[in-house]
């Protein structure tokens, strides 16, 4: 007979608490016993496969830009003019999973990538498998469209500037509005009774950029690029 602290024990059915060792005692039909000492030990936890790439971003522009990922494809729009030669990934991987771009490691948040063309991040696995994941990087277009082309006869120089500027144009109704990129508006002046030839603006305070400046003069608007430099 077999026991476990006097309990009998029955083949594939008795259930034992191995946390420690357990002593199992074997009876004789003559009533000797021996007793056998059976001690368990874990083994480690097998390696995880995990290797996905579940968010992905660009934190440090402004408005954030979040990517779309579809299956192993990540796509983004980026502003326009926005310079993506070095811009600066945060992402999150596979909690045991390393990430790197052409052997090199990324640390989400911190390394920097060009993205003229697909960047490939490879995910690798605590078990050693990887999977690939293709950024593409798309610049959205010229905000200004056909009003380029369309500048009437109002001047914006000098450009670009290191933030004074004026804007010629003709005495009457004058309307001047400077937006950034994101279409937010830094600057407005509305002059109903404009008599002079040049209005003079400053962006001096907000610092390099580029911006559109949306003159409408006696009824007729107009937009221009200005870029304001160091």
């Amino acid at each position: 007979t077999v026991s476990v602290k006097q309990t009998p024990q029955t083949s594939g059915v008795s259930t034992n608490d191995f946390t420690n060792e357990v002593t199992y005692v074997v009876t004789a039909e003559d009533g000797t016993s021996q007793n056998y000492v059976v001690s368990i030990t874990q083994g480690p936890a097998p390696k995880s496969s995990d290797k996905q790439l579940t968010a992905f971003s660009f934190e440090g522009l402004n408005p954030v830009v979040k990517a779309t990922i579809s299956g192993f494809n990540i796509n983004a729009t980026v502003p326009y003019g926005t310079d993506v030669t070095k811009l600066i990934a945060s992402f999150t991987a596979s909690a045991k999973a390393t990430v790197s771009v052409k052997q090199t490691p990324q640390t989400s948040g911190v390394s920097t990538n060009d993205f003229t063309n697909a960047v490939t991040y490879v995910i690798t696995a605590e078990d050693g498998t990887s999977q690939n994941y293709v950024v593409t990087v798309t610049i959205d277009k010229n905000p200004l469209g056909i009003h380029e082309l369309t500048a009437s006869l109002v001047t914006v120089y000098p450009n670009p500037t290191k933030g004074e500027f004026f804007v010629n144009v003709t005495s009457g109704t004058l309307t001047i509005t400077v937006t950034d990129l994101q279409g937010r508006e830094v600057y407005r002046i509305a002059n109903n009774s404009f008599t002079g030839e040049k209005m003079a603006v400053s962006l001096a305070d907000f610092g390099k950029a580029t911006y559109l400046v949306n003159v409408t003069n006696n009824g007729v608007s107009s937009t221009h690029k200005l870029e304001v430099i160091e």
